[in-house]
């Protein structure tokens, strides 16, 4: 399993790329204006993409972000757990527990 640095990054980057974000010189994908959408900052991702750090609560809500606002037709990447996904698991784990 990747860190929380990589699965960040891989959602901004795999939703930057499925959305057509600028592609840098250097070959990565721009993500200042991805980065102020969810962050209200441009320069997060820029930052964690260097080796800064968020906060779980900051990595909690990019990642509810991204899974309320991913391309459709965009698989999400295998790296982590989508957030809706996890919900329906632990509501049904929940129903179950009731039932039985």
């Amino acid at each position: 399993m990747l860190t929380l640095r990589l699965q960040l990054l891989t959602l901004a980057e795999t939703y930057s790329m499925a959305v057509g974000a600028e592609i840098l010189p250097n070959g990565k994908v721009s993500l200042g204006n991805l980065s102020r959408k969810i962050f209200n900052d441009g320069k997060t991702l820029e930052r964690v993409r260097n080796d800064g750090d968020v906060t779980t609560g900051s990595f909690e809500a990019a990642c509810e972000w991204f899974d309320q606002n991913w391309p459709k037709g965009t698989p999400w990447p295998d790296c982590t757990r989508r957030p809706s996904f996890a919900r329906r698991q632990e509501e049904l784990k929940a129903r179950r527990k009731k039932a039985a």
